[in-house]
């Protein structure tokens, strides 16, 4: 009878430490994809605020576009210089025109990569020499008669966003 009790309170403790074990792995689970999903919501904001404020920016009635030398356009270098994003302006070949704030270099097949359409894309760039994961936000610069002049690309590096969930991961495992 002895060792019967006994049986039956391992195999209660190992259920209860089953179903602790799932609790406890689908709470971590789903407090790393909500952490995911705010932070890079939060990345896309930035981009799109960022992306808006320069594009007011641009002399879309010259040939080829170029930014408008203002003191809103030395306030918005300065100011998004200062907060880590890049900014590049494209003639429709997607040949750079200008540039602002951080050197982010762009793949050289940004015509068949993700950047190819209006959108956010994560990718691996170059900024100093550095490769890194960078959310570029790439929109056309299109004229009131609905022609497209240029391309608009701003970017936001993710690197301390990655090593932010990746200690979160390690502090959940």
């Amino acid at each position: 009878v002895h060792r019967r009790r006994l049986c039956w309170r391992t195999a209660l403790t190992a259920w209860y430490l089953l179903v602790l074990g799932l609790v406890i792995a689908t709470f971590s689970a789903a407090l790393y994809w909500d952490q995911e999903q705010t932070l890079s919501a939060q990345v896309d904001r930035s981009l799109a605020g960022a992306s808006g404020q320069v594009l007011a920016l641009i002399d879309k009635h010259v040939d080829p576009i170029k930014f408008v030398d203002g003191d809103a356009y030395r306030h918005a270098t300065n100011h998004l210089g200062q907060t880590g994003y890049a900014v590049l302006l494209f003639d429709p070949e997607r040949r750079v025109l200008a540039r602002f704030g951080r050197a982010l270099q762009l793949p050289a097949d940004i015509g068949t990569t993700g950047l190819a359409t209006t959108g956010l894309a994560t990718i691996d760039a170059k900024v100093e020499g550095v490769e890194e994961p960078w959310r570029v936000s790439w929109q056309p610069v299109v004229r009131h008669d609905g022609v497209t002049v240029g391309y608009l690309a701003v970017g936001q590096s993710v690197e301390a966003i990655e090593q932010a969930l990746h200690s979160l991961l390690l502090t959940l495992a």
